[in-house]
C-alpha cells in the first residue's frame, strides 16, 4: 500500500512509520520536518521511501531532510530524495518524481 502525505500529513505517516513500521510498506513524504532523531525501527527494512523537499523551503530546513532520509536508510529503507530549487510548494518536477516513484513500487 502506497501513503502519500504532504507537510503535517508527512509528519503524520512518518511518525507512524517509526511507531508502528509494519503497517506501511510505500511511504511518500512530501516536504516533512522532523526536528527529531527517532529511535531506531528495524522493521522499515524493504520499506520504499520517497521524500521530497524544496531547496528553499523556509518550512524544513535541509539538514532535517538529509537527516530524515539518513535515518530511513539507516533502518534499511530503499530511500529516495528528491529535490526542487523552489520552497514549501509542490513543483511539476516533483509531481513527475512522485509517479516515477510510484509506478515502481
Amino acid at each position: 500500500t502506497i501513503r502519500l502525505g504532504y507537510a503535517n500529513a508527512a509528519n503524520i505517516l512518518a511518525s507512524v512509520s517509526f511507531a508502528a513500521p509494519g503497517h506501511l510498506d510505500t511511504l511518500l513524504l512530501l516536504h516533512p520536518l522532523i526536528p527529531f532523531t527517532p529511535a531506531p525501527a528495524p522493521g522499515l527494512s524493504g520499506r520504499q521511501v520517497l521524500i521530497t523537499a524544496g531547496q528553499r523551503d523556509p518550512i524544513c530546513p535541509a539538514p532535517l531532510t538529509h537527516g530524515l532520509a539518513d535515518w530511513y536508510g539507516a533502518q534499511g529503507a530503499d530511500v529516495t530524495l528528491h529535490w526542487h530549487p523552489g520552497g514549501h510548494e509542490i513543483a511539476t518536477d516533483e509531481v513527475a518524481a512522485i509517479r516515477t516513484f510510484a509506478s515502481r513500487s
